[in-house]
């Protein structure tokens, strides 16, 4: 074993249902397939390095050795809420370690997190018929030569925008026990999903923006436990799913989704 892959173990755990189960691997094809595989509630499989990292819409998420974290999650039954838990909670880890990251900080919809502008950190969520899985990826240690060429423009990491060198295990476990807390309250009431949806709409800054689809463009209004988006246009309010085709513009920022 090497010493980043050993460098991820995050125990201690205080958690309640994330963490039944940790595997560490030095390479992997997918976080999210493995989770699928091993099928346990709870359990966490975190990787060094994915030869065939996923994001959003198929695109491929690069998972440089030693650099981030690429881990996912899986959960017995269906989880509504959960897309927004994954962001949310990496913000609430990132600005306990590290409190001047709030300033640094914004959401992109439907489940980026940016670093003055740039991406890094991404958010999967994926169902199957055993369960779903919550995937995400943080850049964490990367310099700019670490990325692909064509990426060096868009994403960046902890290190190159705040000068922060965080310990990997420290932050994964951080990140895993907000996850838990979210998770258990989730499962105690439901209703938790709605106010995800908002609180993420809301740290997104979406509310007045502009939503662009096939079928046109709107003015957000806001947003359901599901993250369907409520767009007017002229005098009627329509809906836009969670996962459509759609460019999202918020108010701070001409980004889009």
């Amino acid at each position: 074993m090497s010493e980043s892959y050993v460098s991820l173990n995050p125990a201690p755990l205080n958690t309640q249902v994330v963490g039944s189960r940790v595997l560490l691997f030095p390479v992997v094809d997918s976080t999210n397939d493995r989770a699928f595989a091993v099928a346990t509630d709870g359990a966490v499989i975190i990787a060094d390095r994915q030869t065939a990292g996923r994001g959003r819409r198929g695109r491929s998420w690069a998972s440089a050795a030693g650099r981030g974290l690429w881990f996912s999650i899986f959960f017995e039954g269906d989880l509504p809420g959960l897309p927004f838990i994954g962001p949310l909670a990496v913000v609430e880890a990132l600005t306990r370690l590290y409190p001047d990251a709030a300033d640094a900080l914004r959401g992109k919809w439907p489940n980026d997190l940016l670093l003055r502008g740039k991406k890094f950190c991404g958010c999967l969520v994926e169902k199957r018929s055993n369960g779903c899985v919550l995937g995400l990826g943080v850049n964490v240690l990367h310099r700019r030569e670490d990325f692909p060429e064509e990426l060096q423009g868009s994403a960046t990491s902890l290190f190159q925008e705040l000068n922060w060198t965080p310990q990997r295990s420290e932050l994964f476990r951080t990140i895993l026990e907000a996850i838990d807390k979210r998770v258990v309250s989730l499962r105690a009431d439901p209703f938790q999903a709605d106010e995800a949806s908002r609180e993420w709409f809301d740290f997104c800054r979406l509310r007045g923006g502009v939503a662009t689809w096939h079928e046109g463009q709107g003015i957000i209004e806001g947003v359901d436990s599901l993250g369907t988006l409520y767009v007017r246009q002229g005098d009627r309010v329509i809906t836009v799913l969670y996962g459509d085709s759609v460019q999202v513009f918020s108010l701070n920022s001409s980004d889009a989704a």
